[in-house]
């Protein structure tokens, strides 16, 4: 395995924290749980949109390292990331409004187009940030960094890391003095999270300009430890603002033990998590449906019947991801950018006859 392979196999854990969050929000919201495990069970979640958000963060610096300043590369970044993130969420958020439609449910055109659009917008009565796929909250925020991270594109060296560090600080900072309700927009991207991606992009940088490996062998068992000490912490500080400072520290550790692991063949257990990482977007825009699913087919009964409902839900939002992202993720980004580098093609070829 290889460094970026050692983040594939995290990508997998971390969707499977939020798999996990979701199942455990569900068994309390039915009384299978206690209701006072509700924050611990969205400390999993917590956890893995984390997780994702350093990992954004470094591998955009790792695979545009030294694009800074060329022709073209803040557009052929955007078209790699939208190609790669946008068509199936488009899909997975109109499949969720036809579901709730189907429900008698509905969100309101309206809704669907910001959802569409990742323009945030506050929802329900509790005044939540949720778009119509319900954790697609995260790829507004994902959407926000690409955009940023183009921009420090065109620009060279240096000044595109301080660029960044600037926009994000400053995003930050302007929160923290001037408030919430301000805006869904201004209280989403002001939201002290959007750090978590400013030191996945300190952790590339450093990565790629200071080539190094971590003296770890077992980069996902020291990676399973630190994420059982974050729960452990969160259980002995529950309810404290020292929880979250931890949350954000141990999720950059994970990244860096992972990033910076020497390459290596883990076995058979390793490329299982691999593989799941590489069905992890999948796993994480559609995982949803089939608990909406096994909410009406499994829950209820006693202690057997919630124990079944975690190991099919568990199980089957990994297999769901696995095969979308065989059958329909990856199959529809090749087809993408096959069809834009024939466009390209034939543009150039119209212009040479000119």
């Amino acid at each position: 395995m290889t460094k970026l392979h050692h983040l594939q196999a995290l990508r997998g854990i971390a969707a499977n924290l939020v798999v996990l969050d979701h199942i455990f929000s569900t068994l309390i919201r039915y009384g299978h749980l206690p209701a006072s495990l509700e924050g611990f069970a969205w400390h999993f979640g917590e956890i893995g949109v984390g997780i994702f958000f350093v990992i954004s963060g470094f591998i955009m610096v790792y695979t545009s390292h030294g694009e800074g300043g060329k022709a073209g590369a803040p557009y052929l970044f955007l078209e790699k990331r939208i190609i790669r993130v946008v068509p199936l969420y488009w899909l997975a958020t109109l499949l969720a409004f036809a579901m709730l439609f189907a429900i008698h449910k509905p969100e309101s055109v309206s809704h669907l187009v910001q959802s569409l659009l990742f323009i945030p917008y506050y929802s329900g009565g509790v005044q939540e940030m949720r778009p119509v796929l319900g954790q697609g909250w995260t790829i507004n925020y994902e959407i926000l960094f690409y955009a940023a991270f183009a921009i420090s594109l065109f620009l060279k060296g240096r000044w595109s890391l301080w660029f960044l560090i600037a926009v994000f600080c400053g995003l930050a900072l302007g929160g923290a003095v001037l408030g919430e309700g301000r805006g869904a927009v201004w209280d989403s991207y002001t939201d002290p999270i959007i750090l978590l991606f400013l030191m996945g992009v300190l952790v590339g940088w450093v990565c790629v300009n200071r080539p190094m490996s971590l003296p770890v062998r077992w980069p996902l068992l020291l990676t399973a430890v630190l994420l059982a000490m974050n729960l452990g912490i969160y259980v002995i500080f529950a309810q404290s603002t020292f929880t979250p400072v931890v949350c954000a520290v141990l999720s950059i550790s994970t990244v860096v033990v992972c990033a910076l692991a020497p390459a290596g063949v883990e076995g058979p257990v390793a490329r299982a998590w691999e593989m799941l990482g590489d069905g992890s977007y999948s796993t994480y825009l559609f995982h949803t449906f089939l608990l909406a699913v096994l909410n009406r087919l499994v829950i209820g009964g006693g202690g057997a019947t919630m124990v079944l409902y975690g190991v099919l839900a568990l199980a089957g939002s990994n297999i769901i991801g696995i095969i979308a992202y065989t059958v329909l993720e990856r199959p529809l980004t090749q087809r993408l950018r096959s069809a834009i580098s024939a466009s390209r093609r034939t543009v150039r070829l119209s212009s040479s006859r000119l």
